[in-house]
């Protein structure tokens, strides 16, 4: 990257979610790797299986628009989508893992594209995020995609309506749940109590 990361206006951004923005930044400038950045006040995540999170991502970009910051973790098999702050709270789902207020997400330099954890979308600076009803649509796309090809999930569409009744939606993998790499924390300190397996098994709030 040609200009110094620790004035970039996208670190700028996404470092004012650490618990010491600062040291974060100065860490980013090092060349140091993920730090926990807290969801709820600038930004929610939506955690997604990530062969369902990829073709989401697809699916948005063929529709024109785009997304906002869009994170794979390869080790987990996730992708999270960074969506406006409280949505979180419109969402529980099997598959499907809400971050809000709360919970951390372990986050990367906005310029890392390989590795481990790395974005496939990055944070502009801007704080554009990726809105929520077109999120929505894209998965349920990207859901009839997947089960065109693999015939995964076959009872319902992973995705649930912002601000509907929540309820547990049948697995996307068809596996059992309980494959539980956590990829975000409490903000107390503690481990997460549910995240998204890479089974695609059953989430639940930590």
């Amino acid at each position: 990257m040609s200009r110094a990361i620790g004035t970039d206006g996208a670190v700028l951004w996404l470092a004012a979610a650490a618990a010491d923005p600062e040291r974060c930044r100065r860490r980013w400038a090092r060349g140091g790797g993920p730090v926990e950045l807290s969801a709820g006040a600038r930004w929610d995540a939506l955690v997604l299986p990530s062969h369902l999170g990829i073709e989401t991502l697809a699916v948005l970009h063929r529709t024109g628009g785009g997304a906002g910051p869009v994170l794979l973790d390869r080790g987990a098999g996730t992708v999270a989508y960074f969506v406006p702050p409280g949505s979180a709270g419109a969402w529980l789902a099997t598959g499907v893992r809400a971050l809000g207020t709360g919970t951390r997400l372990l986050t990367p330099r906005p310029d890392v594209v390989a590795g481990e954890v790395r974005w496939l979308v990055g944070p502009d600076g801007s704080g554009r995020l990726t809105d929520l009803g077109r999120l929505e649509s894209a998965m349920h796309e990207a859901f009839a995609l997947t089960f065109r090809r693999t015939g995964l999930g076959r009872r319902t569409a992973p995705a649930q309506s912002p601000g509907a009744p929540r309820r547990s939606l049948s697995p996307l993998c068809g596996g059992e749940a309980g494959t539980t790499r956590p990829v975000a924390g409490r903000s107390d300190g503690g481990a997460a109590t549910g995240a998204v397996g890479t089974d695609g098994g059953a989430s639940r709030r930590g």
